[in-house]
């Protein structure tokens, strides 16, 4: 069996009004809609090849919010230790994937990671193969009574196979405000930790972020 390490892909992603020359007020987000979910997923499975017998051991479990559920999410879900242990081989996975996330109305926060490993050994006339994801999904629509400014903060943190991440704040129209996962320095180096400015009109946007590792 092939063996995989995916580290966790981790983002704080913090969105702060700066109120500045702007009444206070018109620093606030409404919230619209929402869609907030973790899930992690592994299946080991054997197959003794003189008799074509199957082993199979599997588990996903998984989390999301109410669609009108605007207040806290936290939650965390794992693998645990999910083994398949015979005679002709033994396999194991673990992993987690987590989410905390606020929407208020001065501030949007999300931090969340995936991450999963599994590996496998046989003995013997035998082949074993396995699957894994882990997913933490942000999706929030708001709207902004007045045009404002405001502060996106990320910091994110690739593993070793260098699997990014789905991240963009786009206004109704179609048009993209962001969605870069870094940024570069004057001398080309490249930054995941990061502090942005940015101007909205007053409308409608949607943020949406994906920490997603997956691998079958």
């Amino acid at each position: 069996m092939h063996q995989v390490s995916h580290r966790l892909l981790s983002c704080a992603l913090v969105m702060v009004s700066l109120v500045g020359g702007h009444r206070a007020d018109a620093a606030t987000f409404t919230g619209l809609t929402q869609a907030r979910s973790v899930a992690i997923a592994g299946v080991l499975e054997l197959t003794d090849f003189e008799t074509g017998d199957t082993f199979k051991a599997s588990a996903a479990p998984s989390a999301q919010t109410a669609p009108g559920d605007f207040g806290l999410f936290a939650r965390s879900v794992g693998l645990g230790q999910l083994v398949l242990d015979n005679p002709l081989g033994i396999g194991r996975g673990s992993g987690r994937a987590s989410q905390t996330s606020t929407l208020g109305t001065q501030a949007i926060h999300f931090d969340g990671t995936a991450d999963v490993f599994m590996s496998g050994e046989v003995n013997g006339n035998a082949g074993m193969t396995g699957s894994e994801s882990a997913a933490s999904r942000f999706a929030h629509r708001f709207s902004l009574a007045q045009a404002t400014t405001v502060r996106l903060d990320m910091v994110s943190e690739l593993g070793p196979r260098n699997n990014d991440y789905a991240f963009a704040l786009t206004h109704e129209n179609g048009e993209v405000v962001w969605d870069q996962t870094s940024v570069f320095d004057n001398d080309g180096n490249e930054h995941r930790t990061f502090a942005q400015t940015l101007s909205l009109a007053a409308g409608v946007y949607d943020l949406a972020h994906c920490d997603v590792v997956f691998h079958c």
